[in-house]
């Protein structure tokens, strides 16, 4: 009888679908078959950003890693960077255009 053995990596980043092919059994005989189905594959690349606050704040430059692509004001929202100053002038609509 054949035995097959499958692991999910849909969705998955570089590191954990690596992480689960390995974590399958190895071959026990020379004529084991092993089939891949790969539907994407990549390291997602990470960029360093440096943020630099105006010097009337007497901030250190804050440098902070992201994801490509990823969103930029939330990325530093989860990181605990304060964007808004309640004092500062606005120069959107505020939502209405």
């Amino acid at each position: 009888k054949e035995e097959r053995f499958g692991v999910a990596t849909e969705c998955m980043g570089y590191d954990a679908t690596i992480d689960a092919l390995t974590s399958l059994p190895p071959p026990t005989s020379p004529s084991d078959t092993i089939t891949i189905t790969v539907k994407r594959i990549r390291k997602q690349p990470k960029i360093n950003v440096k943020l630099q606050y105006p010097p009337y704040q007497n901030e250190p430059d804050v440098s902070i890693e992201l994801f490509a692509g990823e969103n930029l004001r939330r990325a530093m929202l989860t990181r605990g960077i304060k964007l808004n100053d309640k004092l500062a002038v606005r120069f959107d609509s505020g939502g209405n255009g």
